[in-house]
């Protein structure tokens, strides 16, 4: 498994060292010690948004002059790095963004801080929190707006390749 974790505060996913994320926990402790106005959302993402996500890493592996661990590691934090950028949100303040990879599955899980104070300076105000729903439906969306384009080369390709098939007069044995 392979974990990645992004701050999304800077406006871009940037994946965090484990230095800086000390550093906001540490700063977090210190407004919150009772960790009472932290919000853990959690997605998994499901087979059609993981298949779109493997039909864009299997045709970025064609470039045979890097080592296949290379390129899974480049293109596996580019992925998590879109993803967790689906989160920058200015509305919340979101700590970081965690993405966990294996084979079958990938995982988002999202912290957030709710206290009303680090939002808008007022303990008065209400704070937006990231709804599940929504967000499920934005995760899939972004997904596919990325998967549809090479969906759509491929299906071309493949259907040239038909075409010249038969005006060939089929395949010779």
């Amino acid at each position: 498994m392979k974990r990645y974790i992004f701050s999304v505060v800077s406006g871009h996913a940037k994946l965090m060292t484990d230095e800086w994320l000390r550093l906001t926990w540490a700063s977090f402790g210190t407004e919150d010690p009772s960790l009472a106005y932290l919000r853990i959302t959690r997605f998994r993402l499901d087979p059609d948004d993981l298949a779109d996500i493997y039909l864009l890493e299997k045709h970025r592996y064609k470039n045979p002059s890097i080592a296949i661990a290379k390129r899974f590691e480049s293109y596996a934090t580019e992925t998590a790095a879109g993803l967790a950028e689906i989160f920058k949100n200015p509305r919340f303040k979101v700590l970081y963004v965690c993405v966990e990879t294996t084979q079958d599955t990938y995982d988002l899980t999202v912290l957030q801080d709710i206290h009303p104070i680090a939002i808008s300076g007022s303990k008065d105000s209400p704070v937006p929190t990231i709804d599940q729903k929504k967000a499920t439906i934005f995760i899939k969306n972004v997904i596919a707006q990325k998967a549809q384009p090479l969906k759509r080369e491929l299906e071309a390709a493949k259907q040239k390749a038909a075409a010249e098939i038969a005006s060939s007069g089929g395949i010779d044995i």
